[in-house]
């Protein structure tokens, strides 16, 4: 097993061990005597546990990224300077930890840990938010309000049992990537009129109904999928040339907005994706032949 001594730790202000092939380190990594550490950076390790104590050093990047870290997360709330919270695909258990309230704090990344069904944190003293990652970790309750993260660019919220409506994301205008899937959300897809950067939305394996938004101010976006909920219409009556992937299956869309789904595909030129648009219901003949213009342009449309 690979063993690290370091002579005078407290010397060190920055630590960064990454796997580049090779053994990893494994069990407890002792962090106590780091007292000017402030750049942490140990991922694709073996790490099991943290010695550490957070109230007496001020960090700045704090990353512990794939390791099997277990126990409870810190606390990192009186952290002044702190730029990004990294700790994705551990063990950690418990609640998830209040984030800094400060400009300096744009990263925070809980991902892919079997917490303790926390809730979500509050970003509202936060304002500088880039990156929200709480994907996979057991979060219930209702999604976190982001309303005054106004450069927040990713929000990933998907595979947790988050219950309620979509945060509205309308003071979101930089916002880039948007997962909300496999929730238990309710209540109609939120308006994404004002996000015109957005690249990517995911609120498929819900519980939404009422219709797939106005994506026509969107031209930046090359992926929407709402799969497997009630919805039932479309609020828009076109779609962006850079659209490369529209899943709407199994909903309750009437042929009708199948039809004029698939014709503001053909109408936008918009080549080589894929569309599914099956289990909803029947196709029209004037369906068909703009599915079949699809195809021509390399379309893959299952139906």
């Amino acid at each position: 097993m690979p063993r690290v001594s370091i002579d005078n730790p407290e010397n060190i202000t920055q630590l960064h061990i990454t796997r580049n092939g090779g053994p990893k380190l494994k069990g407890t990594m002792q962090l106590t005597n780091f007292t000017n550490l402030s750049d942490f950076r140990v991922m694709h390790q073996g790490i099991t546990a943290l010695d550490m104590d957070m109230s007496n050093k001020q960090y700045h990047k704090f990353r512990a990224d794939h390791n099997e870290i277990t126990g409870s997360l810190p606390d990192i709330s009186s952290q002044s300077i702190m730029h990004a919270f990294n700790v994705p695909n551990n063990s950690f258990t418990g609640d998830a930890p209040a984030p800094p309230a400060t400009n300096n704090f744009k990263f925070y990344d809980v991902s892919d840990n079997p917490l303790t069904n926390p809730s979500a944190p509050d970003f509202s003293s936060s304002p500088q938010m880039r990156g929200i990652f709480l994907h996979n970790s057991n979060f219930t309750g209702t999604c976190p309000n982001v309303d005054n993260c106004s450069f927040l660019e990713d929000l990933q919220l998907d595979r947790n049992s988050f219950t309620g409506g979509m945060p509205s994301i309308d003071n979101n205008t930089q916002l880039k990537w948007f997962d909300t899937a496999s929730n238990n959300l309710t209540g109609e897809i939120v308006s994404v009129s004002n996000n015109t950067n957005m690249l990517e939305m995911w609120c498929n394996q819900n519980d939404l109904s009422g219709s797939i938004p106005d994506l026509a101010n969107n031209t930046s976006m090359h992926t929407f999928s709402c799969f497997s909920n009630k919805i039932t219409g479309w609020a828009g009556n076109g779609l962006p040339a850079s659209m490369k992937k529209l899943i709407v299956n199994n909903n309750n869309l009437t042929s009708q907005t199948v039809e004029n789904l698939l014709g503001a595909l053909e109408a936008a030129g918009a080549t080589n994706g894929y569309v599914n648009v099956a289990a909803n219901s029947a196709m029209t003949s004037a369906a068909i032949g703009y599915k079949n213009d699809l195809v021509n342009r390399g379309w893959s449309v299952y139906y």
